[in-house]
């Protein structure tokens, strides 16, 4: 008699599912042998992530962190930006304190033209300006030479430098030490000794040199503050020049009026500076307070005591010596080069009275 296992059918007998494996499975809810019965777990795990629950679960959460991945970029600009509104609104502030640029005067405005004309390839413009406030060229149709435009350009250069960093180059119109240099060496390089102006300048103890040397700097920042704001005068910067040379250029308490000008001036200020600007005041104050009892002391004739007159009103009635020389000129019915003589003369007188 058979036993059940030798009359049992092959079918019943499963194979493990592992490729390659032939071992017998026993179990019947089993797929793998019992030495591969770990790869069931895998199945499993594999059967769960393919479910459609598991995938749509899986695919929200791969979007939310997508979503994460792009929105954390942008909470941090979200957050830089805020901080940008909040320095915005600082500057914005800082700026409203800041002082306006001065209405420039027509001369500032057509060297700032011809200084911006001459960056953008057109030299005519500077070169205009030149001819017409600057230097009266004895080649009047000829170009303007190379140096002396070069120069000008300098000069232009320093008087609309930006003023860092708040201010774009052209705002203002400055005045500091470089301007000043650069203008005194065009005003030298350029100035013609006429034999007027040899005459003016040798009528004391000194050489003309040195008196040239002692009175161009006056008489050119005297020179630099007329040609700016007297519209009416059509004279060059080196005819000025030469008339304060003749004239007003010995003052020293003029060139003081000139550097406290407030209009289109845009002044360095530093210990040094302010220094001299305190012993010009003090020296100009003691000066004043001197000048009653030089008038009394000096000897004058009557038009020299007119033009004293009309000087005295500068600043109050008069804006410019040039306007209280016209205003002279016409109440004695003399041209006006017949008032600086008188005025010349008086102040000869003063300084005469002042020396006893």
């Amino acid at each position: 008699m058979n036993s059940v296992a030798s009359t049992a059918s092959q079918d019943t007998v499963r194979e493990c599912r592992l490729e390659g494996c032939n071992r017998p499975v026993l179990r019947r809810n089993l797929m793998y042998c019992s030495r591969h019965r770990y790869f069931a777990d895998i199945d499993y795990i594999q059967d769960l992530w393919d479910r459609p629950d598991v995938r749509a679960a899986r695919e929200a959460i791969r979007q939310q962190n997508e979503l994460e991945r792009l929105m954390t970029p942008l909470q941090r600009i979200e957050a830089a930006l805020k901080g940008v509104e909040r320095a915005t609104r600082i500057l914005r502030s800082f700026f409203s304190k800041l002082p306006a640029p001065p209405r420039l005067s027509s001369f500032q405005r057509e060297a700032r033209e011809a200084w911006e004309g001459y960056y953008r390839g057109d030299p005519d413009l500077l070169d205009r300006f030149i001819r017409r406030y600057l230097v009266r060229l004895k080649n009047t149709d000829g170009p303007v030479p190379i140096k002396l435009r070069i120069r000008v350009k300098r000069l232009l250069d320093s008087c609309f430098a930006p003023v860092e960093p708040y201010y774009a180059p052209g705002e203002w119109f400055l005045f500091n030490r470089l301007v000043w240099i650069r203008l005194k060496l065009l005003v030298s390089t350029n100035l013609w000794m006429t034999g007027s102006l040899k005459d003016a300048l040798s009528g004391d103890e000194q050489s003309i040199t040195a008196n040239l040397r002692d009175k161009l700097p006056n008489a050119t920042a005297l020179a630099w503050q007329t040609i700016q704001w007297d519209r009416a005068d059509s004279r060059t910067l080196l005819n000025h020049v030469e008339a304060y040379l003749k004239t007003e250029g010995h003052e020293g308490p003029k060139l003081l009026s000139y550097a406290e000008q407030e209009p289109g001036a845009f002044v360095h200020h530093d210990i040094d500076g302010d220094l001299a600007q305190f012993e010009a005041r003090e020296a100009a104050r003691q000066e004043v307070e001197a000048l009653p009892r030089l008038i009394e002391k000096a000897t004058r004739s009557k038009s020299e005591s007119v033009v004293y007159e009309y000087d005295s009103k500068v600043g109050t009635e008069f804006d410019t010596i040039e306007d209280a020389t016209k205003a002279a000129a016409h109440h004695l019915s003399v041209a006006p080069g017949t008032v600086r003589t008188y005025r010349f003369r008086y102040r000869k007188a003063l300084r005469e009275a002042a020396e006893k």
